[in-house]
């Protein structure tokens, strides 16, 4: 005999194709309807049951659309192989990639259903130090951005994610003695293959990746410039360095033809012998960035140009150089200019016959 249906349970057939019962059916609506009665105190209660099964059906039709963390940070490190420096790529990878294999919950969610609050949690787990949480929230939100641009989520949970404040720590310029022995020592060793990128370090404030990447046709002694073109720079703007006597002084002795890096082969390698024998030397630890600072802290001293420094540090703004590279505390005007006419003394041009740091014990005065 044929079974004949009532109207609600064609109605649940219709809804579920025979997959769910038409007790499950009757609890699924309990419970929106209770969800719209708890929000608004029993009033418009079947309205808004309607608008909870409609939104959270929108819900899961985004969600499904949406990718994995993982999958999204894949998607956005191929993305930018053609667009980042090799370095750069390798950093936002290593970041990325700490922070997957820290939290492989995080690595399965989709991208679209992130939050302020376990973004922060994850990124607390992972990265301990405020430097290494700023990082690793620019490397999430890189992603997020990424995935917001492929339609596969839309907001980035991580504005929602505080920045730390980070203590930057003074670095003191170098005593002009130590700068004269450092030259001297980049001149006498490795046949003073390192001499020009050191005194580009030192007279121009130019970074030690950017240095790495100029070619002699980049510096323009006729003109006074060393140009840094975009692909070069650490922020990706060109900018226009000026040369200062001092340091056109041993370009002019060291300049190789145009299509010749500034760097010799074996960089790393023999700049990390200069600097040890420099800390060996003067008993001073190589603090990073020494030479942009001492730089900066000298050319303020002598100069009084802060806009024209701003350009030779390539800075967007005064801050960053006010709050952290400006150290002139114990540099005397006479000290300012001594550490300007250095290329004057002869000290530190090619290797030596005789009194080769390199032969002497600790460099007294500077330790």
């Amino acid at each position: 005999m044929e079974h004949h249906q009532e109207p609600w349970e064609q109605v649940c057939a219709l809804l579920t194709g025979g997959k769910v019962s038409p007790a499950e059916v009757f609890m699924l609506g309990m419970q929106a309807l209770e969800a719209a009665g708890s929000l608004r105190g029993g009033r418009g209660t079947l309205k808004r049951a309607r608008r909870i099964i409609l939104l959270g059906a929108k819900n899961l039709e985004e969600m499904e659309q949406s990718v994995s963390v993982a999958q999204a940070a894949q998607d956005m490190l191929e993305s930018k192989k053609d667009r980042l420096r090799p370095v750069s790529l390798k950093g936002l990878r290593t970041l990325t990639g700490k922070l997957l294999r820290d939290r492989p919950d995080l690595a399965r969610r989709q991208v679209r259903g992130l939050d302020a609050a376990s973004c922060r949690e994850w990124l607390n787990g992972s990265f301990r130090t405020p430097r290494r949480f700023l990082n690793g929230r620019a490397a999430l939100s890189a992603v997020c951005s990424h995935a917001i641009r492929r339609g596969w989520a839309e907001r980035n949970p991580t504005a929602g994610v505080d920045i730390p404040v980070i203590k930057e720590r003074r670095i003191a310029a170098l005593p002009v003695q130590a700068c004269s022995l450092l030259l001297r020592l980049a001149g006498d060793m490795h046949h003073g293959e390192c001499l020009a990128a050191a005194g580009i370090m030192l007279f121009a404030g130019i970074r030690p990746a950017e240095v790495e990447r100029l070619r002699w046709k980049h510096v323009c002694l006729e003109d006074k410039v060393i140009s840094i073109p975009p692909q070069h720079s650490k922020t990706g703007g060109a900018r226009h360095v000026s040369l200062q006597p001092a340091l056109s002084s041993i370009l002019k002795r060291v300049r190789r033809p145009a299509d010749m890096p500034v760097t010799p082969a074996n960089w790393k390698q023999k700049w990390r012998q200069v600097r040890a024998r420099f800390s060996a030397l003067t008993g001073r630890p190589w603090q990073a960035d020494v030479l942009r600072h001492t730089f900066a802290s000298y050319h303020a001293r002598q100069f009084r140009d802060f806009s024209s420094l701003q350009m030779d540090m390539g800075h967007s703004s005064l801050s960053l150089l006010r709050t952290r590279y400006l150290n002139m505390e114990g540099i005397s005007r006479r000290e300012s200019a001594a550490f300007w006419q250095l290329n004057h003394n002869a000290l530190f041009i090619g290797p030596s016959s005789s009194g080769s740091p390199e032969k002497t014990g600790t460099v007294p005065g500077i330790a």
